[in-house]
């Protein structure tokens, strides 16, 4: 792996732990590529103290320490002044009787050396579908208004535009997807009313999901991410954290048990043994669990390391998204061979291709319009977008590496 990138965990390890002495040497890094790597990764902002001491000792360029330094602050005051808007909006709901469970964001934040080290670009927020109407008003009473272009039948997107404040109302934890992955999700129950706890979290009371919910609920966001698109080391720090501070809350057979029915097991084995190696998760998760030393953990670490891309200088990871879906939700499966994945990208089958291709889902006889349809489509934007655009071989790639790395996490054919 990068020499670079190596060194980046390591950063990453010293500003989760600032009371540990550092004892790594820092002489060779390239601070211009760890830089790309903290801002692909969001943490800038985590990281920059780490990188200020560092400075002190080892030649970093003042100017980029400099423009760290501006980076990082900017992201802590979007933080503090983001917090401060929910303290007052959560203090106000209260007021008027209306229940909004706040899961991810600040309970996750409140764990980091300093909540405004974490980066989050908005707040999701709970409620139960009973109540849908009550806390719409609610929001639209204090400024918030919907943004329908990013709204779903099941997550309504809120911004306050003086601050350009998002918050996601969820009426379903799962969003708008559909599966037999999600059925089993749902079975799970984590938003039942006797499980919901209040906790103190960024300075505020809140109510939440409970410890083994929340973790079960962030491994499925987390798995939602990486199956998409890819993830970034942020995700494993935020485990890693939510671990060492809830692991006596947490109930460690019941959890497994749980990845085991939902086929979760094997991502979650290997996702663990890389906060145990890196982050100093408590082992204690893994209890009647061995240790993954499994082949792959070194791919898997640097695809989190590159947040899923394979092609760095293009920010397009979203144009997967659709071909991604249905083996995320487990309506499709993945094909046992590369030339069977390459098949299944070029010529979707009708519950593979995205809701704009709806006549083809409903009468399978349209399939090969949808084809030609998609290749128009694929054409229109690529012009569109220019270097920002996958090419038909790139998206190809990109397709195949997020299923093949699906399938040797076991997320795929019963979780093996």
């Amino acid at each position: 792996m990068d020499f670079d990138k190596m060194l980046f965990l390591q950063i990453v390890n010293e500003a989760m732990y600032p009371n540990n002495e550092i004892k790594k040497d820092y002489g060779k890094v390239n601070w211009d590529a760890l830089f790309r790597v903290a801002r692909n990764n969001c943490m800038e902002a985590f990281v920059y103290n780490v990188v200020q001491k560092l400075s002190v000792e080892y030649s970093i360029p003042n100017k980029l320490v400099e423009f760290w330094k501006i980076a990082a602050m900017t992201c802590q005051m979007h933080e503090f002044e983001k917090y401060s808007i929910l303290r007052y909006f959560l203090k106000e709901s209260e007021k008027r009787d209306n229940k909004l469970v706040v899961f991810k964001g600040c309970i996750i934040a409140d764990l980091y050396p300093n909540y405004s080290y974490r980066f989050s670009s908005d707040t999701d927020i709970f409620v139960d579908e009973s109540d849908k109407e009550k806390a719409i008003s609610l929001f639209e009473t204090f400024g918030f208004k919907k943004e329908e272009e990013y709204s779903k039948s099941m997550v309504s997107t809120y911004i306050y535009s003086d601050f350009n404040y998002v918050i996601e109302l969820h009426f379903s934890l799962f969003e708008d997807y559909m599966g037999s992955k999600i059925n089993k999700l749902n079975n799970l129950k984590l938003t039942k009313e006797d499980s919901l706890i209040s906790i103190q979290a960024c300075g505020m009371e809140v109510t939440t999901l409970g410890y083994e919910e929340h973790l079960i609920y962030q491994m499925f966001h987390i798995i939602k991410h990486f199956s998409l698109q890819g993830v970034g080391v942020r995700y494993l720090v935020d485990i890693t954290y939510y671990v060492n501070r809830y692991i006596e809350k947490i109930d460690v057979e019941s959890f497994w048990r749980k990845m085991d029915y939902l086929d979760y097991t094997t991502f979650c084995r290997m996702f663990f043994k890389i906060c145990i190696d890196y982050f100093g998760m408590d082992q204690t998760i893994m209890t009647n669990r061995k240790v993954v030393e499994k082949e792959g953990l070194s791919e898997f670490l640097l695809d989190i390391i590159n947040v899923g891309t394979i092609y760095e200088e293009k920010d397009a990871a979203w144009q997967i998204l659709g071909i991604m879906t249905p083996y995320f939700t487990g309506e499709d499966k993945i094909p046992k061979t590369n030339f069977g994945i390459k098949i299944k990208v070029l010529f979707p089958s009708s519950k593979s291709l995205p809701s704009n291709y709806a006549y083809a889902k409903k009468y399978k006889l349209l399939l090969p319009i949808a084809w030609f349809h998609k290749i128009i489509n694929f054409t229109v934007k690529r012009h569109s977008h220019k270097g920002d655009w996958y090419e038909a071989g790139e998206k190809l790639a990109v397709a195949q590496h997020r299923l093949n790395l699906m399938k040797s996490l076991g997320l795929m054919d019963g979780g093996k």
